[in-house]
């Protein structure tokens, strides 16, 4: 009897968004056409929101779109021993 359709293998990791508190300065590249955000060195940067979203990456990806496809999925993945860990 076939437990799984599918095991995933890789790193699980955390997405950390932030939502700055004020308007911040885009600084464009003129080379490359990118933009980059201005802060200034060394200063506290405001934080209005905090958003972390745990357990992505690649693998933990894969196993939740197959789930979503309904096959039976697993993820094998090595968890740190630390608080964010253990959450």
């Amino acid at each position: 009897m076939k437990k799984f359709d599918l095991i995933t293998v890789g790193d699980t990791t955390l997405d950390v968004f932030l939502e700055l508190e004020e308007e911040v300065k885009v600084i464009k590249d003129k080379t490359t056409g990118l933009d980059y955000l201005g802060l200034v060195n060394a200063e506290k940067i405001p934080v209005k929101k905090l958003t972390i979203v745990p357990a992505v990456g690649n693998s933990a990806n894969v196993a939740i779109g197959a789930a979503r496809l309904g096959l039976k999925s697993a993820i094998y993945t090595i968890l740190g021993e630390d608080q964010t860990g253990s959450d």
